[in-house]
């Protein structure tokens, strides 16, 4: 298994806050690369260079600087990924690992969420806290990932049983990976989680939560703050 942890190396925020996942694979003695993410709009031309445009699905307003960096840079794992003969474990800076995902590596068909819950919440005022209690929590395995739909009307009808929510940790298996860069081929981009599918390829989930959303995101607010989707963020 390679581990890479997305990052941005030239904002101080993103390089602090990364500290939190490297001390966290060292825990559990796994070996790591820092891989230093495309920044905001630079992401058009490196997505161009690959022959990858927005699709026709998705509304003007999801494509902050922020997304399009974001989408590039997992872009250029996955087609990493998709020439390896190994799965790949990918970790945004906002990841932290709790639990040893290797466990769960042959289990994996094509890609898998390590987190059991979602963090995200707008219900729920109380969400974050109960979220803090049932990520400690173990059961074995994995599970088909829940349909879903979060990102509107005209995405359903090209992804009609939904994606990832969140990209900050999930294991990539090649095959997974090929099989998410022929959607995109055929079908445009989509934000980063959007990509990963149900139409693309075959999506699991942890049954319980290897990769949790930093601590630091205790908040709605901070999270709204901080989110590569909000134009205004600090990063």
């Amino acid at each position: 298994m390679k581990t890479y942890i997305v990052y941005l190396s030239n904002n101080e925020f993103s390089v602090e806050i990364t500290q939190y996942t490297i001390e966290s694979l060292e825990k559990f003695g796994i070996e790591y690369e820092l891989f230093d993410g495309v920044v905001g709009r630079d992401g058009v031309k490196v997505l161009a260079d690959h022959n990858r445009y927005p699709s026709v699905h998705i509304d003007q307003h999801h494509w902050t600087d922020g997304t399009i960096g974001c989408l590039a840079s997992h872009y250029l794992l996955w087609e990493k990924c998709a020439k390896q003969d190994e799965p790949f474990l990918i970790l945004e800076q906002d990841g932290v690992v709790i639990k040893d995902p290797r466990e769960l590596i042959d289990q994996v068909e094509r890609i898998c969420h390590l987190d059991s819950i979602n963090p995200f919440s707008l219900r729920d005022k109380n969400h974050y806290e109960k979220y803090n209690i049932e990520v400690e929590k173990y059961l074995k395995g994995v599970s088909k990932y829940p349909w879903n739909h979060f990102y509107g009307k005209k995405v359903a009808k090209l992804v009609p049983n939904g994606s990832f929510r969140g990209t900050y940790g999930y294991l990539l298996q090649p095959k997974g990976a090929q099989e998410i860069l022929e959607w995109t081929k055929l079908n445009g981009l989509l934000p980063s989680d959007a990509c990963l599918n149900h139409s693309a390829t075959y999506l699991q989930r942890s049954n319980c939560t290897y990769v949790r959303l930093n601590p630091f995101f205790e908040s709605l607010h901070l999270q709204k703050k901080y989110s590569l989707r909000n134009p205004n963020n600090p990063i």
